[in-house]
């Protein structure tokens, strides 16, 4: 059986979008299932071919320094999940991205 991707897991969550979960974070953005799902599958999969990345995620819940970050010598990678979860919630929107 082959992975889920990113396209696979938005596919699943649209056609329940109605049903969907939705909270709300601190700074006032929405937040749903799919969002934590496709930044772990994305994360998963550099870990894969990059064990030493540094990875920030929208969705990881930190608010740290990230003293990370200043390693020059690991590559960096910053993922937004789906760009435009306010959008990708309201059924029949479009003007969303998982890429």
């Amino acid at each position: 059986m082959s992975r889920p991707n990113r396209n696979d897991v938005i596919r699943r969550y649209r056609e329940r979008i109605a049903t969907l979960p939705v909270t709300t974070k601190p700074d006032q953005t929405l937040l749903t299932a799919a969002d934590v799902e496709i930044e772990r599958l994305i994360s998963d999969r550099i870990r894969e071919f990059d064990p030493d990345a540094v990875i920030i995620g929208e969705e990881d819940g930190r608010d740290d320094e990230r003293a990370e970050v200043t390693d020059v010598s690991k590559l960096l990678y910053v993922i937004d999940p789906i760009d435009g979860t306010a959008e990708f919630v309201r059924a029949g929107h479009r003007e969303f991205a998982g890429r």
